[in-house]
Formats: C-alpha cells, structure tokens, sequence
C-alpha cells in the first residue's frame, strides 16, 4: 500500500495506474474524458471494478474521477472554489488531504463524513457577489453522495495537471456537523476579505467587529487573533500584524456583561446588511445574540478522536480563566484556606492557614466546566454537556507538559525578598 500510495502522489503516474491505486483503497474510480471533468455516459448506478478493466478502460488521455459517498467508503470532496476559502481551508481543515493544480492549489480537501445532505454550497447572491472582486459567487461546497469530483492525476481543463499535496490514504472521518462548521466559518471569513476596505481608517474597527465574532464564535484566543490577521493579510492590509491581540481585551468585556461589536455592526460597515442572515447562519446562529455562545467563554465540541485537541482548549480556557490551578514537581495543587484550627504530628495551624492541595479529577473537571462551554454534535445544533471525566484525567495525566504556572510556595505574611524589599500585597 506505501507503494501505491507514493506512486499515486506522484504527476507521472499514469490515469491507470492511479485508477487502481483509488480502486485498491476502497474507492470507485470513474472514467472522464480528456481534460473534462465530468463523464459523459451514466454514472449514477455503482460499477464492480476489476484491475484488469481498470487499466484497460483508463488507458490514453483519459481523466479521473472518483464517486463520492458511500460508494467511496463515505469519502466527501470540499471543493473551495475561490482562493481565499482555499487558505482558510489550510489553517481549519490541516488534516484533510489536499489536491490542486498550479493555478488552484490545495483547492479541494478530502475526508469521511456522513453527511446529513448530500451536496452543501456556500455562496453569495449575485448581487452581492458582483460587487466584490471574487471571480464567483459560490465560495466552497461541500460533496458527497450522488456526486463525483475530477481527482489526480487528472488534466484540467486549463491544461494544468491535478496533483496531490498531502497522502490521499490519510483522510480522517469528521462529524458532520463539525465539518460543516468549519466550512461555514471558511465561507464567512471569505467572505469578510472580500469586502475588506481597501483604505485607512476603519480597518482596525473591521478587525475589533471580526475578534467579537469569533470569540463568541467559541474559538479560543490565540485562534481568533491567528484568523483576524489571515483575514487583514489575504485582502492585502499592509498592516495585518498590527490586527492581532484583541480577543482577551474582547473576550473580559464580555465577561464584564460590556458592549461588544458583532456581526450586525460588521455588516452594517461593509455594507452587507442583506447577508446578515446568511452569514448569520453559516455561522450558526438563529439570532443576534441567540445560542449557547453568547457566554464569552471558549467553546469546547467534543468528537471522536480528537481527545489531546480538546484537552488542550480546556488547558488554555482553564488558565484564561485564572481559577487556581498550579503545577508543583510531579502534581497539579491549588491554594485552600483552612477553615478551622488543627493539628497533626504536632504541627499546629491556625485557621485561615495557607495549604498547598492536590487537585483531584472532579475538581479540574469542575473547573473545565466554569471556563468553557462544552457541546457534542447534535441534529440541529451543538448540545450542551458536562466536560467528559476522560478530559480531566486525560489533563491530570500530562506531568511535565503543564502549561500552569510554577508554584514554589505560599505565605500569608509580609516576607523579605531577596533584594531587601517587602512582600506585603495578596497575590
């Protein structure tokens, strides 16, 4: 199979060949005309392959396409049809295999997915779209069952040749709904660099909207702020660096129950009030402020296989949320008050001592649950859960990968420092 797979990634590799590599990971090739990419006779019903009629019906100049859906084992194509979708593509969708041609890199991705519909579009009105410099309306779509897609080593019609980037057998199985997430977030912020102003003055105040957006999206802060500077970079804001650092700042006011721009403003400034809906929805949300995000806090989404990614949202959430927690040798300890005076091994301490715990499995899983929101896919919408004991124990098990602060000691009394001056303050 790593033979097949490395001569599948490689443009010499004839159609045939590549036909019988497709075929010899469980997915069902179709025969293209030369430099098409669709078929032209019926497709539709399922055709049992043989390696012999592969390498005799995909012989020549012939192109390749593969039938999506269950056909393939359940494998969908995200084909991103404008640039910009691409590039968000490689930040949210890393782990899915990608395939283009020189014009159109990493222009589609694929994985497996049971897909609720079988073909998902994103795309502006024409109205709308004609007054952007987007070459087209529909920014990416999503394809599965009933549908086929023009893979390597396919020629397009272009005349360039279709390559893979990454290993076609490494495709990951994602929920759903999480795919489809992403792919809205990719079309929204696609969409935000469109209509990016191309002069001074407002960008920063674009940037501000875009950061309440996405915290409140449930993307941590290092996320939001990564995507804010993509965002300003791809529509060619020559100070793109200069865009990043507002999720904290967002992220206390809404904490502190203080106004936050949103969508409605974003919309309002780039002169899309009648997107709103539709980005509303590729987003997720039913409503201004509707929804299980409108917290402040990060949004966890807990799905098969994905356990050291969300223990590492929880980490951050955890210590963006300042509750305590600490890491001392080989252990994870909080600071508790005694509540009454005791004694033991004739040591006495006096209530309202300072002791240095150990934190337990249902405590961190306690505090996992006051520093985010924790969803699981559901039909509609995410549904809210209690963070899973596995992420808690998952955590306490990381010793020597904490990202906690060190504690050394406490002392609940004024101390001389080294240098001669005093530790008088709580903290």
């Amino acid at each position: 199979m790593s033979d097949r797979v490395e001569r599948t990634n490689a443009t010499s590799l004839s159609t045939a060949e590549a036909a019988v590599a497709y075929f010899n990971i469980g997915w069902e090739p179709l025969r293209l005309p030369a430099l098409e990419k669709r078929p032209k006779s019926s497709w539709k019903e399922p055709r049992v392959w043989t390696v012999e009629a592969l390498s005799g019906a995909f012989s020549g100049d012939a192109n390749i396409g593969i039938a999506l859906g269950e056909r393939s084992g359940g494998l969908i194509d995200i084909d991103f049809d404008c640039r910009e979708a691409a590039e968000f593509g490689r930040v949210l969708l890393p782990d899915l295999p990608a395939f283009g041609r020189a014009g159109s890199p990493a222009s589609h991705r694929t994985a497996y997915s049971d897909l609720k519909k079988n073909r998902v579009v994103f795309q502006l009105p024409d109205e709308i779209a004609k007054r952007s410099p987007l070459a087209r309306s529909v920014l990416l779509e999503i394809r599965g069952a009933g549908h086929q897609t023009m893979f390597p080593p396919s020629t397009h019609p272009s005349g360039e040749q279709v390559a893979w980037c990454d290993d076609p057998t490494a495709a990951p199985t994602i929920v759903a709904d999480e795919l489809q997430s992403k792919c809205g977030l990719i079309a929204f912020l696609s969409a935000v660099v469109a209509f990016y102003p191309g002069g001074a003055g407002q960008r920063d105040e674009i940037c501000m909207m875009l950061a309440g957006i996405l915290v409140r999206a449930g993307l941590t802060d290092s996320a939001v702020d990564g995507l804010t500077e993509q965002v300003a970079t791809l529509a060619g804001d020559e100070e793109a660096s200069k865009r990043t650092g507002k999720a904290a700042a967002t992220r206390l006011r809404l904490h502190a129950k203080e106004p936050v721009w949103g969508l409605l403003e974003l919309c309002e400034r780039l002169g899309l009030q009648d997107l709103e809906k539709t980005l509303r929805s590729w987003l997720g949300q039913k409503g201004v402020m509707s929804g299980p995000k409108v917290t402040g806090r990060p949004a966890i989404y807990v799905s098969g296989g994905q356990l050291h990614s969300e223990v590492d949202q929880a980490e951050e959430a955890l210590l963006a949320a300042n509750l305590g927690v600490y890491q001392r040798g080989e252990s994870l300890v909080r600071v508790v008050r005694l509540p009454q005076s005791e004694g033991e091994d004739g040591v006495q301490r006096p209530s309202g001592a300072l002791l240095i715990h150990p934190v337990t499995a249902p405590w961190v899983r306690e505090k996992f649950a006051l520093a985010a929101d924790w969803f699981k896919p559901g039909k509609e919408m995410p549904i809210p859960i209690n963070p899973p004991s596995e992420h808690a124990s998952a955590y306490l098990a990381r010793v020597g990968e904490w990202r906690a602060p060190v504690l050394v000691g406490v002392v609940s009394c004024p101390t001389m420092r080294k240098d001669g001056t005093i530790l008088q303050e709580p903290g």
